[in-house]
């Protein structure tokens, strides 16, 4: 499987020097910033996964006739393409409503209360994005019918990237 889209190798270090960034005794605190806002990160790619997911299967479906209908015509696609819909939007508000209260915690005006909620949404929210992702990616899919399992078709792509 893997991740194509993002070129990824081994870097190795002989001799180079080193240089302490920051305090040396909150190196602990500054990696688990950074772990907090890479978990951030992986929300949002998948939501913006989820979204091209939908966006995808919309358009296939939008195009694709089958008994001489559109298969956007038929319910059991309007339903499908609701509830993928709604999903969507679901995780991309939550994923922005933990952004702007990420920003208030690191800038200082968060309360007691907004850290702790903070430090657990970003745990939540990574987990539950990442989880939809795949479930809707793999959605993409079978609303693509056997097109979806296709290299032509970006589907695919979007599940092995979903996976990771």
């Amino acid at each position: 499987l893997g991740v194509r889209a993002v070129p990824a190798g081994e870097v190795e270090f002989d001799g180079a020097v080193g240089y302490v960034v920051g305090d040396p005794n909150k190196g602990i605190y500054y990696m688990l910033e950074a772990l907090n806002l890479s978990r951030i990160c992986n929300a949002i790619a998948s939501v913006g996964i989820m979204r091209r997911a939908y966006s995808e299967a919309k358009h296939y479906l939008s195009n694709r006739e089958a008994f001489g209908e559109v298969l956007t015509n038929y319910p059991m696609i309007q339903d499908s393409l609701a509830k993928f819909a709604a999903k969507v939007h679901v995780e991309v508000a939550t994923t922005f409503d933990l952004i702007q209260l990420y920003d208030v915690v690191t800038s200082g005006n968060g309360s007691e209360r907004d850290i702790i909620l903070n430090r657990l949404n970003i745990a939540i929210i990574k987990k539950e994005t990442a989880e939809q992702a795949v479930k809707y990616a793999s959605e993409a899919i079978e609303l693509h019918g056997g097109n979806g399992y296709i290299e032509d078709f970006v589907t695919p792509r979007l599940l092995r990237d979903a996976q990771v």
